[in-house]
């Protein structure tokens, strides 16, 4: 895909977007040579549950691990068959050593495959330290702030015994207030494309948000604050143009194959449901509250993933807004094959969208999956059908 197609604009855009692609295209580069040259220690995280900000403070630089594509056969030993390709590829990836540089793991209580993948790789996986965080499934259960609150000091209290050092309460504010200004910074970019998705492609879109995951919070708000800048300086001069629209829901998705495929059939992204994408930046951390109470309510406010429920909240209600809000279509759900949790939701989510008379597509994939014909197929009548 050629630089010069991804955006209307200037060699400014440009050069944003490449400085965004190669962090994505070498994900761990950036840590492994913070960790050599200023000796900075790195943990790997899964979930976006995952308390990222008490190890900004502590300096440590937590990086997301996503499904690694190459092939290792001795996760067969380790990990059943019908474990999703995220838990397999990961731990195939630290089993071949590819995640020999981190410091240590932080596994955030989700679904049962993570819960399992937590124990085997204490077991089986070198000598990093390793971290479970509870999270309360019922987020809006009696004890569930209370419960968090004390998760989130033992977490707290692991690293600095780790580090020799405690985590001065100044560096905590001062990390959620570098994490909030981070989220803004990408909304603020869903906000610009929301308006016109013409602004920018889908596919440069969806890599400038996933370059947060892999490096510091810090650098990615200046470089997603700089390309809000570079984008809205040609915005008047783009005009939208008539493209069936669609709406992305689901988990992982990453690497974006599926949103280069709609891209590339003559169709746009309007706006996503992503844990990869707008859930992670949905909400941030009240500063009204002492640190570890605001890190807990908004990770118990937050829109929940499918394996946390509130009463106060329905996913096909908040769903259905969101997709009438961005004027889609229709709704391509995507998941990692075998999750669970989304397998659950999806026959509640797609019966209330087709009644609403939104059509949906369901497309359940491993690594690789979303270069095959028939994915492409599915695709391509879904979209001849919206448009």
């Amino acid at each position: 895909m050629g630089v010069a197609a991804s955006a209307v604009g200037s060699d400014r855009t440009t050069s944003v977007l490449e400085s965004l692609r190669a962090v994505v295209r070498e994900p761990y580069a950036l840590a492994k040579s913070l960790k050599d040259e200023k000796q900075r220690r790195i943990t790997g995280y899964f979930c976006t549950y995952a308390p990222e900000e008490l190890f900004d403070a502590a300096g440590w630089l937590p990086v997301r691990l996503l499904p690694d594509e190459s092939q290792a056969p001795r996760v067969e030993t380790h990990l059943q068959s019908f474990a999703c390709s995220l838990a397999r590829s990961c731990l195939g990836a630290a089993l071949s050593s590819k995640f020999d540089f981190l410091d240590a793991i932080v596994f955030p209580q989700t679904c049962d495959t993570m819960q399992n993948l937590a124990d085997i790789w204490r077991e089986s996986v070198g000598a990093m330290a390793h971290f479970t965080f509870m999270v309360p499934a019922r987020a809006d259960s009696l004890y569930a702030r209370e419960f968090l609150v004390a998760e989130l000091e033992r977490v707290k209290q692991e690293i600095e015994q780790l580090d020799g050092q405690t985590i001065p309460r100044e560096k905590l504010l001062e990390s959620i207030s570098v994490f909030n200004e981070n989220r803004s910074a990408v909304r603020k970019l869903y906000e610009l494309r929301r308006a016109n998705p013409e602004t920018v492609r889908a596919t440069d879109f969806q890599t400038a948000v996933e370059a947060g995951f892999f490096m510091p919070k810090r650098d990615h708000a200046a470089l997603v604050t700089e390309l809000l800048s570079a984008l809205e300086e040609h915005k008047g001069d783009i005009e939208a143009k008539l493209k069936p629209r669609i709406f992305v829901a689901g988990g992982i998705c990453y690497p974006s194959r599926i949103i280069e495929l709609i891209e590339s059939m003559g169709a746009t992204v309007v706006d996503d449901d992503l844990c990869t994408g707008w859930r992670y930046v949905s909400a941030d951390t009240p500063t009204d509250l002492e640190p570890l109470e605001a890190l807990a309510k908004r990770l118990l406010d937050r829109v929940p993933c499918p394996s946390k429920h509130r009463d106060d909240f329905t996913r096909a209600d908040y769903l259905l807004d969101k997709v009438r809000t961005s004027g889609a279509q229709g709704v391509v759900f995507h998941f990692l094959k075998y999750c669970d949790p989304w397998a659950f939701e999806y026959p509640n989510l797609r019966e209330r969208l087709q009644r609403e008379g939104l059509p949906t597509l369901l497309l359940e994939t491993e690594l690789g999956a979303a270069a095959q014909a028939q994915v492409r197929t599915r695709l391509q009548a879904f979209i001849e059908m919206l448009g």
